[in-house]
Formats: structure tokens, C-alpha cells, sequence
């Protein structure tokens, strides 16, 4: 005859935390770029839907929690491969594995992330799911950096030329 199970009231050790969100879903489902929806109501679109950026020196630790989320998202460079290459234009799965050179199974897993964090959407066209994005303040974010690391890598190697070449004079 099987043992009743007894039920303990939790105690700290056998009591689970209130969850903490990872930095994919720190962000949460709704992206902060969008107002909350209301039914029957329009949904504010440009600086209307966007809360007041603070002044220097007064950020609520939310909103350095939810950016240091996206940042930390889009430190893969999976995913900011994939944003740069969505900023261009819709793509299937398979046609994004192929331009960043990965399995169909981790570009699926990486657009999943970016989904669940709210940077990108998808529909589906046929059997296909076709992914676009969703926030153009991460775009902007990501060709910023892009545009400013390939300004530095440039001046760096312009630089390196001219001391090569007056070593060698």
C-alpha cells in the first residue's frame, strides 16, 4: 500500500522565489515602444506613445533594467545579425539562416528570442513564417553601432597604413 503524501506548508527552502526574468523576457512581451492597447480606442503612434525620456541622473532602475535587457539580447551577434539584416527588408527562416551562415535550428531559436522580447514579428505566408521587426528604435540602435565600429575599424586601418608606410620610408 503506497505511502500517503503529506503536504508541508512552504517553508524558505522548499518555498519558490518570485520569478525573475531572464534578459530575453526581461523586456516583456510589450515592447515599451507601444502603449498599452485599449479596446476601442486607437493606439497612439510617435512621441505620443513613447514616455518622456528622464533628464540625466534621474533613471528609474526599470528603465536602465529594461534597456540593459536589449543590450544584453543583442550582444549575440546571432541576433544583431539577424535585426541588421530584417532592418532591410522580410525574410523567411531559411533565406536568414543561409546570409548569416547558421543552421535553420538556431536562427529559429535566436528569432524566438527576439520575438518573445518584442523586436520582431512574424506571419505566415503559406508554410512559410516571415519575420520582420517590429521595433525601429532597436534598428536605429544596431545600425548606429554597426555604422560606428565599421567608422572605427576604418580610421584604425587608415592609420595603420600611414605607419607602415613611414616605417618603411
Amino acid at each position: 500500500m503506497p505511502a500517503a503524501k503529506v503536504e508541508r506548508p512552504p517553508d524558505q527552502y522548499t518555498a519558490r522565489p518570485p520569478r525573475q526574468s531572464n534578459t530575453c523576457t526581461n523586456i516583456g512581451r510589450k515592447s515599451r515602444c507601444r502603449a498599452p492597447r485599449s479596446k476601442g480606442q486607437p493606439v497612439p503612434v510617435g512621441p505620443a506613445a513613447h514616455p518622456p525620456v528622464p533628464p540625466p541622473g534621474s533613471l528609474p532602475p526599470e528603465l536602465l533594467q529594461d534597456a540593459a535587457a536589449t543590450f544584453g539580447l543583442l550582444s549575440a551577434t546571432v541576433r544583431l545579425h539577424l535585426v541588421w539584416l530584417l532592418a532591410e527588408g522580410e525574410r523567411d527562416v531559411g533565406t536568414l539562416a543561409e546570409e548569416v551562415g547558421q543552421s535553420v535550428a538556431t536562427v529559429s531559436h535566436h528569432l524566438s528570442k527576439l520575438k518573445l522580447a518584442g523586436l520582431v514579428r512574424a506571419r505566415r505566408e503559406g508554410k512559410r513564417q516571415v519575420y520582420f521587426v517590429d521595433d525601429q528604435h532597436v534598428v536605429d540602435i544596431v545600425q548606429l553601432a554597426v555604422r560606428h565600429h565599421a567608422e572605427l575599424h576604418d580610421t584604425q586601418l587608415s592609420r595603420g597604413q600611414r605607419r607602415t608606410q613611414s616605417r618603411g620610408a
